[in-house]
């Protein structure tokens, strides 16, 4: 087996296990550069009925639960058996001016037509309520074959306008030594983490790596010539 296929076949696992917990958020620099600016925004912005999104393995349950009067997680597959509905986001089949915080988090990249994604948005979201969003500008191919598109703050600015819903912010997460300090990572937890007796020692170092590497992005400060990532909040007039 190719070293590739190793990682993909390794990440998996070792990612779902984590899932919800804080250890999840330390398998990688880029996971923890994300996990240190979309926290506070969710604590801000999100509240009553929270869509998420493409919830996936359900990594941002607790904290979205946390706030939420309602969780309710979409995803195309039955990704994790609390996924509460099965499907499309480009169609949610989601009542009109029903939902007070949509969540989406490294999702559209994988949608092929983002435009109609966030029309969808707009819709489901009462008036008043926000969009949390977070969408890759660095990063290598993933989930293929379904990986179309990455993203700048100028490209999700004119997605979000054109859907009609006003721009709050968008910020850039992370950078270049965030994006680098990842795909270490990625081959770490792929090769080693699954490993009997050698994968919690290969996870305490790269726990360690990625503080570490976090921490040497913020100094280095180049986020907004190289953003790993950007987060957008938007509100529906």
């Amino acid at each position: 087996m190719g070293l590739q296929a190793r990682i993909k076949r390794n990440w998996t696992p070792v990612a779902t296990r984590y899932a919800g917990t804080d250890s999840f958020w330390l398998l990688s620099p880029s996971y923890l550069a994300l996990q240190r600016s979309i926290f506070p925004a969710i604590k801000k912005y999100a509240s009553g009925v929270v869509l998420d999104a493409g919830a996936g393995k359900l990594p941002y349950k607790p904290i979205l639960s946390s706030v939420a009067t309602r969780y309710l997680a979409v995803d195309i597959a039955l990704t994790n058996q609390d996924i509460d509905v099965i499907a499309d986001i480009q169609e949610l089949p989601i009542d009109d001016n029903s939902i007070d915080t949509v969540f989406c988090s490294q999702v559209i990249e994988h949608v092929p037509d983002t435009g109609k994604t966030f029309g969808e948005f707009h819709r489901v979201l009462r008036p008043g309520g926000f969009l949390i969003l977070t969408a890759p500008h660095l990063g290598y191919l993933h989930n293929e074959p379904h990986d179309y598109y990455r993203f700048t703050n100028y490209g999700l600015t004119h997605m979000t306008e054109s859907a009609g819903l006003s721009v709050v912010s968008v910020d850039a997460i992370g950078g270049l030594v965030s994006y680098l300090g990842h795909l270490c990572s990625t081959v770490t937890v792929g090769v080693w983490g699954a490993v009997p007796v050698l994968g919690p020692f290969a996870l305490a170092a790269n726990r360690l790596w990625s503080r570490s590497v976090v921490r040497l992005d913020a100094l280095i400060g180049m986020k907004n010539l190289f953003a790993l990532d950007y987060m957008l909040i938007a509100r529906k007039p």
